[in-house]
């Protein structure tokens, strides 16, 4: 008699995107359930029967990578994302971009994951709070565009994180002159004048300089 074990032991085998990792128990047909790993990282659960026939090939994604590719193709607003998208790659990966000095000269790079694939891009940035009319922001302004150090923010916000701007404390918060402007009621670039020429700069990289030196009526000085 033949070892059902065995013959139903699917372990370390892949079925399209689907790496097999273990036998998770069985489900109401009394089918082998399999915990599997997708190619794009996430992990599932499906039957035996779907792996064999193909009818699962995926944790969903390629349904979703299908929908955008759909929408992308007929002018919808994922055309923005993939500009997005594509902008980000020639900045940093690039010599000849305008701005690849800024990125890609900085060591500014793309991860594997979006550099390859403008729909898993996409897919992060519509479940990540993409709206018509945000900018792509890096967190950490040193780093890779990756999933985790990358967000959703107004060009203001954004401005104000660029690496140009000058960091100003003042008591113990540190902001972007841009920041302090808004704030106090000044523009940028009265604001950048005044840190210049009366703040104190740090070893740190930034400005120190007092609220009542900042707000001095140009007349003071």
């Amino acid at each position: 008699m033949p070892n059902l074990r065995l013959k139903e032991d699917l372990t370390g085998r892949k079925f399209n995107k689907l790496s097999v990792i273990y036998r998770c128990g069985s489900d109401s047909s009394r089918r082998s359930l399999w915990k599997c790993k997708c190619d794009c990282g996430k992990e599932t659960v499906t039957n035996r029967t779907s792996l064999l026939t193909g009818h699962t090939k995926s944790c969903g994604c390629i349904n979703l990578d299908g929908t955008l590719k759909a929408k992308y193709r007929h002018g919808m607003s994922y055309n923005a994302l993939y500009k997005i998208w594509s902008a980000m790659k020639h900045r940093c990966h690039c010599s000849s971009a305008q701005e690849y000095m800024n990125y890609g000269g900085r060591g500014i790079y793309v991860c594997n994951e979006w550099y390859n694939s403008p729909e898993l891009f996409m897919s992060w940035a519509i479940n990540n709070g993409y709206k018509k009319g945000l900018s792509i922001d890096r967190i950490d302004n040193n780093g890779p565009y990756k999933p985790n150090n990358c967000r959703w923010v107004s060009n203001k916000i954004q401005s104000g994180n660029k690496r140009s701007n000058v960091m100003v404390r003042i008591g113990n918060k540190i902001r972007s002159s841009p920041q302090w402007a808004t704030i106090h009621g000044l523009s940028p670039d009265e604001c950048r004048i005044r840190v210049h020429a009366r703040g104190k700069l740090c070893s740190d990289g930034y400005y120190i300089i007092t609220k009542s030196e900042l707000l001095r009526d140009s007349n003071g000085f």
